[in-house]
């Protein structure tokens, strides 16, 4: 049981697998790499993506497949920390074996080694108001209370301590040792300084700058596709999803499920332990 299960999440995968990719090979050649930092509308893409007939891979992945964590961790440890084989195709041709897209973390950590594996793929940046980027990253991704109970959940639960590892490392990679500290001028730097080094990378002719409010037309002539349409010619309406407020309700109905769940198996002492400590995340505001 995983985050599929546990809510009604739009842009998460319907069933949780548990599938070992070392050593996958590659069934579907890579079209797309979207190099977006988080919090750009990279899972409305993803939903957009899905209407257009791709499989990509994104950031909440690693909750619909947990086993990737371990190798996304491998990834991060070789390339920041100097610790195992750093990535080449061959690697990157397993975690993402049956992926023809890759949008958010930990992809937009390795623009550099997955341009090099994927040449023909077409690349892209999501991108937003800076300023409304940063108010949302706050709320979310470096609100330290959320992440606090997670940590704290993953004593007990070894499939959060597993995604969560992930996560929090390329939080760290991306944002800093205390990333729950980052001010609005720091992110601004870092969210011109990624975007630059995709620029450099690839070139900024060849990056396409995409902002989900501008919806299908776009998009669709980036990637070469007809522009989505119902049964009665209309164009379909563009996928708007995970909001602060969504991803707020979505990681509070998870984290709750998952602790109600291990009270269960742990008894009353583990259910006195937890309900402290979870109470942090529940009474946050």
């Amino acid at each position: 049981m995983g985050l599929a299960e546990y809510t009604s999440c739009p842009f998460v995968a319907p069933k949780t697998t548990w599938i070992d990719k070392r050593g996958k090979k590659r069934e579907v050649p890579m079209r797309l790499l979207c190099f977006g930092l988080s919090r750009t509308g990279t899972a409305s893409l993803r939903m957009a993506l899905w209407e257009l007939g791709y499989n990509p891979h994104h950031g909440f992945a690693v909750f619909e497949n947990p086993p990737d964590a371990t190798l996304s961790n491998e990834a991060m440890k070789a390339k920041y920390e100097g610790k195992g084989k750093k990535w080449t195709k061959e690697e990157f041709d397993a975690l993402f074996c049956d992926r023809d897209a890759t949008l958010d973390q930990p992809g937009n950590l390795f623009v550099e080694e997955l341009v090099a594996a994927y040449p023909d793929a077409k690349v892209m940046i999501t991108v937003r108001d800076v300023d409304s980027w940063y108010d949302s990253v706050k709320k979310t991704i470096l609100d330290r209370k959320p992440n606090a109970a997670a940590i704290f959940l993953s004593i007990f639960d070894p499939t959060i301590s597993l995604i969560f590892s992930e996560l929090l490392r390329s939080n760290t990679l991306l944002y800093g040792p205390k990333w729950w500290t980052r001010t609005r001028e720091e992110c601004h730097e870092i969210w011109a300084k990624h975007l630059k080094k995709v620029r450099d990378v690839v070139g900024e002719e060849n990056v396409f700058h995409f902002n989900v409010k501008d919806g299908w037309e776009p998009l669709c002539e980036f990637l070469g596709h007809e522009v989505p349409r119902d049964e009665d010619g209309q164009v379909k309406p563009f996928p708007r999803v995970n909001d602060a407020a969504s991803f707020d309700r979505v990681m509070a109905e998870y984290l709750s499920k998952v602790a109600v769940r291990r009270l269960a198996q742990g008894g009353a002492f583990l259910a006195a332990v937890v309900a402290v400590g979870f109470a942090a995340y529940r009474f946050r505001r």
